[in-house]
Formats: structure tokens, C-alpha cells, sequence
């Protein structure tokens, strides 16, 4: 079961904001002056000290690249498109123990702020209209999810509740982009036996907040 939730979470939060750097129209690395580094935006990442213990930086489990989505367009076909050479990107993922939750987070920017605020429409609207999402990885049994859109981030975001099990046991996620800026924030929690959305929404508004600034340079 880790194995498989952490590759989900991988894809989606690397697939998120990964479609957006490699949207078409975006020539070369970020470069605009509204556009922050790649070190500034590894500083607006979430750490496990934000997050507090038990969470601390996940593993790789080395399967994100054999996870496949189907189920519903575009989105899957997004998220199973793989990252351009375009752009900057930066991550952080963390496990709170064996059973989690899990929780990744990637920003990303572009030279192109047109061609990012349009990637980023696409993606927010393949999110808000998405239902169900089915993931398969070697090794591990298919996930499928409910989905269901939500309200999570500010005005403009998209967020998506999934919920499903696995192997007869409750597994509850959130994914969440929005777009602070010249900078796409894209966020997931996975959590086992629970569906409260209480914790995501509360990592999450940490997450945007300490992203922000990026905005405003």
C-alpha cells in the first residue's frame, strides 16, 4: 500500500504543476524578472519542521515513472504526460509514518507568464470537471477514486477530493493547484481510515502562505 500511495502522490504533484512548465509556447528556462529562482523557491517550500513531527521527507519509492492515471480526461492525460525540459520546478514530499498521511508539494514557474496563466487554466479546469481517477502501478493494485470538486485555495484555485480503498481499506486525498503570481503552487494529501478533510485544508493554507510571497517578489 506505501508503495502505491507514494507513487500516486508523486505523479500528482509532479504532474500538476509539470504540465503547466511544459505548456506549449514556453521556449526557455524561467528568466522573466517577475519570475523567482529556483533557490527562492525551494525556501517557500514546506519542511518537516513546518509541518511538525511526526511528518519527515519521504523516500522515493523509485515507482512514479511506472504510475499510469485513466479515467478522466483531460486530466489523466496530463498527469501522464511527462515534464518538459522548460521552466523551473521544485518539490517536497513527507510521510507521518507508515500509514501517513502523505503530503507533496510542487512549485513552478516559466520565462512565458502568458503561456503559464494559460497551462494553468487548462490544468484548474481539468480539475474542477474531473470525477473519477484510476492509477496503476508495476507491482501494486490499481487505485480508483471518487472525485469530487471542492473549494481548498483562494479565488481561482481548483482543488479535487478523491476518495476510494484499497484493498477494503478507506483511502481519502486532496489535490490543489492555484496560481500565486508568476508561480503555480500544486499540493496533495493522502491520508489511510480517515475522511476529514480538516488537516489537508489546514496543511495547505500553510503551504499557500508561506508560497506567497513569491507573488509579490
Amino acid at each position: 500500500m506505501i508503495a502505491g500511495l507514494l507513487a500516486v502522490l508523486g505523479l500528482l504533484a509532479a504532474g500538476s504543476t509539470g504540465y503547466v512548465a511544459a505548456a506549449p509556447g514556453v521556449s526557455a528556462p524561467a528568466s522573466d524578472p517577475g519570475a523567482p529562482t529556483a533557490a527562492e523557491m525551494q525556501a517557500a517550500l514546506l519542511t518537516a519542521a513546518d509541518l511538525g513531527p511526526p511528518f519527515t521527507p519521504a523516500t522515493s519509492t523509485g515507482g512514479t515513472a511506472a504510475t499510469t492515471v485513466t479515467g478522466c480526461e483531460p486530466l489523466a492525460g496530463m498527469l501522464n504526460a511527462p515534464s518538459g525540459p522548460e521552466g523551473t520546478q521544485v518539490e517536497a514530499a513527507f510521510t507521518a509514518g507508515d500509514q501517513g498521511p502523505y503530503l507533496a508539494e510542487t512549485l513552478a514557474t516559466t520565462a512565458d507568464q502568458a503561456a503559464l496563466a494559460n497551462g494553468y487554466e487548462q490544468l484548474r479546469a481539468a480539475v474542477a470537471q474531473c470525477r473519477s481517477l484510476t492509477f496503476r502501478s508495476e507491482g501494486t493494485a490499481a487505485l480508483t477514486f471518487d472525485g469530487t470538486p471542492m473549494n481548498f485555495g483562494g479565488p481561482g484555485s481548483a482543488a479535487l477530493r478523491l476518495d476510494g480503498t484499497y484493498q477494503g481499506v478507506q483511502i481519502n486525498g486532496y489535490v490543489a493547484v492555484e496560481k500565486l503570481g508568476p508561480v503555480i503552487l500544486g499540493y496533495v494529501y493522502f491520508q489511510v481510515g480517515s475522511g476529514s478533510s480538516q488537516l489537508a485544508v489546514a496543511y495547505y493554507t500553510q503551504a499557500a502562505a508561506k508560497a506567497r510571497p513569491l507573488a509579490t517578489g
